[in-house]
C-alpha cells in the first residue's frame, strides 16, 4: 500500500472509530433517561405547529434541523441525579432548547453566517428579517413554555440568562477593539455567551426539586464547567476541523475572534504578536496570516493546554457533584461523565 493510500486509510478508519466512539458514548448518556428522552422528543416536535402556512413552513425549518438536544439532556439527567420527576421538566427542557435554537439564528445574522449545522441557516435560506422575526418568535415560545413550570424563581433566572447571552455577544463585538489577548476576557465572554446556559440549565432543576440556595448554587456552578469545556472545544474544532465539519480553518480568527488555544500558544510564545493581532481584529489579515497563526497553535501547545484546561474543569464538576450527593446512582454518575466525554471528544 503506498503511503497515499495508507494516508487515507487511516483518516477514514479514524473518522468511522470517531463516530463509532461517539455514538457509545451518546447510548451511554441515554441509559438512564432514555424512555424521558423519547417522550420530551415527541413534545418538542409537537410545538411547531402553527396555523399560518408560511409561518409553519419556518418553524418546520427548527424541527428538521435539530442537534443532539445536550441542553434538554442535561435538564433530564439533573433530574435523575435529584431523583425528581415531574411533567414539567419537558417545558422546562423544551424552553432552553427553544431559547438556544431562537439565540443562534440570531447569531447567524450578527456573525452573517450562512451555514447551520451542515444546513443552510435561515438568514442564508430567507434574508435577515425573517431570521431576526423567527428568532424572536421561537424565544416567545420558550417564554410560553417556561410558564408552564408555574415557578416564578425561574422566570427570574430566564431573565438573567437572557441579559448573560446578550452581554456575551457585546462583549465580543467589543473584546475586538482591544489588541491585548486576556484568557479572562475570553472566560468572561463564553460564560455569558455559552457556559450560563448550562448553568441554568442544571440549576433549574435543582429549584424545581426544591433544594436550598446553596445546593442550587453548586449545580450553577457545575453547568457553568459543562458550558465552558462546550465552548473550549468549538475553540478547537476552529483550530482543528474534522472532516466531518466540512469547514474552513480559523473561522473565528476569520472574524476578528481569538480563542482559547491562540490566546494561549501567542502569549506564551516570547515573540511580538501585537501587528498580526491587530491585523487580525481589524479583519484585514490575509488567508496565509490565519493559517499560519493556526498553525503556530498547534504546533506551540495552544490545543494541548486546551484539553487540560477542559479535564481540570470536568474533575473540579464532579468534586462539586461528589458534595452534593456522593451516593447517587451509578449508571446516572456514568451518564453524566460520559456527556462531558462527548463534548469534549466530539468530532462536530
Amino acid at each position: 500500500m503506498n503511503s497515499v493510500k495508507s494516508f487515507s486509510f487511516c483518516i477514514k478508519f479514524a473518522h468511522v472509530y470517531s463516530v463509532a466512539m461517539s455514538q457509545d458514548l451518546y447510548s451511554k448518556i441515554l441509559g438512564p433517561v432514555n424512555a424521558e428522552f423519547a417522550q420530551f422528543k415527541d413534545y418538542y416536535v409537537s410545538l411547531f405547529r402553527n396555523d399560518n402556512p408560511y409561518v409553519n413552513m419556518l418553524l418546520q425549518h427548527f424541527a428538521q434541523n435539530n442537534g443532539k438536544f445536550m441542553r434538554p439532556l442535561l435538564v433530564l439527567l439533573i433530574a435523575k441525579f435529584c431523583n425528581y420527576s415531574s411533567d414539567a421538566l419537558n417545558s422546562l427542557a423544551a424552553s432552553f432548547e427553544l431559547l438556544h435554537s431562537a439565540s443562534l439564528v440570531h447569531d447567524d445574522v450578527v456573525d452573517n453566517s450562512f451555514v447551520r449545522r451542515g444546513n443552510h441557516s435561515v438568514n442564508a435560506l430567507y434574508n435577515n428579517k425573517i431570521a431576526v422575526l423567527l428568532g424572536d418568535y421561537v424565544l416567545s415560545m420558550s417564554l410560553e413554555q417556561l410558564h408552564k413550570t408555574q415557578s416564578i424563581s425561574l422566570l427570574n433566572e430566564f431573565a438573567l440568562l437572557s441579559e448573560k447571552l446578550s452581554e456575551g455577544e457585546i462583549l465580543q463585538l467589543n473584546s475586538i477593539k482591544n489588541t491585548t489577548l486576556s484568557e479572562s476576557v475570553y472566560f468572561d465572554i463564553i460564560n455569558r455567551k455559552t457556559a450560563y446556559l448550562f448553568g441554568v440549565c442544571a440549576k433549574s432543576v435543582s429549584i424545581l426539586s426544591g433544594l436550598d440556595n446553596a445546593v442550587c448554587g453548586k449545580f450553577m456552578e457545575f453547568g457553568l464547567l459543562i458550558g465552558n469545556c462546550f465552548q473550549i472545544k468549538d475553540d478547537i474544532l476552529d483550530i482543528q476541523p474534522t472532516a466531518q465539519m466540512n469547514k474552513t480553518v480559523g473561522n473565528d480568527l476569520a472574524e476578528g475572534k481569538f480563542t482559547l488555544p491562540v490566546i494561549f500558544a501567542l502569549n506564551n510564545s516570547g515573540m511580538d504578536w501585537s501587528d498580526k493581532i491587530s491585523a487580525v481584529k481589524s479583519c484585514t489579515a490575509s488567508p496565509e496570516l490565519l493559517q499560519s497563526i493556526s498553525q503556530y497553535t498547534i504546533e506551540n501547545g495552544g490545543i494541548d493546554y486546551a484539553y487540560s484546561v477542559m479535564d481540570s474543569f470536568k474533575t473540579k464538576a464532579f468534586n462539586l457533584l461528589h458534595t452534593i450527593n456522593k451516593n447517587a446512582p451509578t449508571d446516572v454518575v456514568e451518564a453524566i461523565s460520559a456527556y462531558f466525554d462527548l463534548i469534549i471528544e466530539r468530532n462536530y
